[in-house]
């Protein structure tokens, strides 16, 4: 028997094929049809086309739903890869684990939970060349027809995970940081502080140094870090929480950032996050550093200018520098160093030598 395809009034002859077999043509926004005169069987195109853009995340944040439409009534069991998907705008790259295929809908198990309120899309790359089989890895329907690329599909996301929303500035005293998680409501500390995060969950560096985090408190909607020790003035100040294994099913009863439902929030670090630090501590912790040493017209004295993040050296009694603290070498020969004085950001150094514009001066 021969076969023909029909399309707006032209007929293709195709190679003999034997009785019942199904001939599939697959033209990208194409309708056409297909006609299997051995059989006396008409199909109509049996493409899948995404239903109306339905994709969406579910309240564990971790299954990211497609649904389409298939003329056929199923999708086809052979998955597409998890690399043939790209999701975006999750506020940290995320990968797609697995892809399982029930009925009409592509079901992408995420590697982590994607956080409540983010905008998401995501892309899907189709093979290259159409293949009418049922065994390639694709979006397809029980017949084999590949479904097409998608780019940047929106996603509706019904997430309940808790969002890091921001970080309130770090107070002039340096000693903690608040993590907010606005739009959720968290287990507090006084409700039940076996169910919140441990300061063993969190590592906070100041200036690269890690500060000890000596305890955490929970409200519904932040997370106040104590800290052991304050931050400094002018630090780079990270923040890093480390969550624990996702429970399935979802409950309320490990040690994490979690809502009153046990929704636990994902890991962040704050060197990755869009979410900012500013610190506002006014804690010296910057050691001066020498920019200048001169000495002056007279030649009886030293000047050692200093830069540093505080207005002036110290001058109080127990914190200027003595004057055996100094060493001053004259042309080779020791010099003597009788008083040492502090003002502004500047060391003064007597010398008991008088040195003219020729001497050779080093000082240690």
């Amino acid at each position: 028997m021969k076969s023909r395809v029909f399309m707006r009034g032209k007929t293709w002859p195709t190679a003999r094929r034997a009785l019942g077999t199904l001939l599939s043509v697959a033209l990208l926004s194409t309708t056409f049809v297909v006609i299997d005169q051995g059989a006396n069987r008409t199909w109509s195109n049996a493409t899948a086309t995404i239903a109306g853009g339905n994709a969406t995340i579910d309240a564990t944040g971790s299954k990211l739903t497609i649904t389409y439409t298939s003329t056929t009534g199923a999708l086809g069991a052979t998955a597409p890869l998890p690399t043939m998907f790209t999701i975006n705008g999750a506020g940290s790259p995320t990968a797609v684990s697995s892809v399982a295929i029930s009925g009409l809908t592509v079901v992408l198990t995420l590697d982590k939970p994607i956080e409540k309120g983010k905008t998401v899309t995501v892309s899907y790359v189709a093979p290259a060349t159409p293949d009418a089989a049922t065994t390639n890895n694709a979006i397809q329907d029980s017949a084999g027809l590949d479904a097409v690329s998608f780019t940047n599909k929106a996603v509706t996301n019904s997430s309940a995970v808790p969002a890091l929303s921001t970080i309130t500035n770090i107070a002039a005293a340096g000693t903690s940081i608040v993590l907010n998680y606005a739009g959720s409501t968290l287990i507090t500390t006084a409700t039940n502080s076996a169910y919140t995060a441990p300061a063993s969950a969190f590592k906070v560096l100041n200036g690269g140094v890690e500060v000890v985090v000596s305890s955490v408190t929970t409200t519904a909607t932040a997370v106040t870090l104590n800290l052991a020790s304050p931050v400094g003035q002018g630090k780079t100040v990270v923040v890093e929480y480390t969550a624990p294994a996702i429970q399935v099913p979802v409950t309320a009863t490990n040690a994490a950032i979690q809502d009153t439902a046990g929704n636990d929030a994902i890991s962040f670090t704050t060197t990755t996050t869009t979410v900012t630090i500013t610190n506002g501590s006014t804690v010296d912790q910057t050691a001066p550093v020498l920019s200048a040493a001169a000495i002056p017209a007279a030649g009886s004295t030293l000047t050692l200018t200093y830069t540093d993040t505080a207005t002036a050296l110290a001058i109080a009694a127990g914190q200027i520098p003595t004057a055996a603290m100094f060493e001053v070498d004259i042309n080779g020969n020791a010099g003597t160093v009788t008083n040492a004085t502090v003002a502004a950001k500047v060391v003064t150094l007597t010398l008991s030598t008088v040195v003219d514009s020729n001497d050779v001066v080093k000082v240690t």
